[in-house]
């Protein structure tokens, strides 16, 4: 299994100067107000497969309703 590092922290290192705040994406309602008073947004989602796996075309969880939130709430 592979557990990549933290992308929060790269962005944080990347950009010293930056206020970077974060949002779980637990409340899409939550996220997406934060979103609306943002200059950038970046949002992550994880979708599990392996090699021979059928996947649905659909993401896991309420990921696309929090894209679907953030996005319309900052374009």
């Amino acid at each position: 299994m592979y557990y990549p590092s933290s992308p929060l922290d790269e962005i944080q290192r990347q950009a010293p100067g930056a206020t970077v705040r974060y949002a779980d994406g637990n409340d899409p309602a939550a996220a997406a107000a934060l979103a609306r008073d943002s200059d950038v947004v970046i949002v992550f989602a994880t979708q599990w497969a392996g090699e021979s796996f059928d996947v649905a075309m659909a993401l896991d969880g309420n990921q696309d309703a929090l894209i679907g939130a953030v996005g319309a709430a900052n374009p």
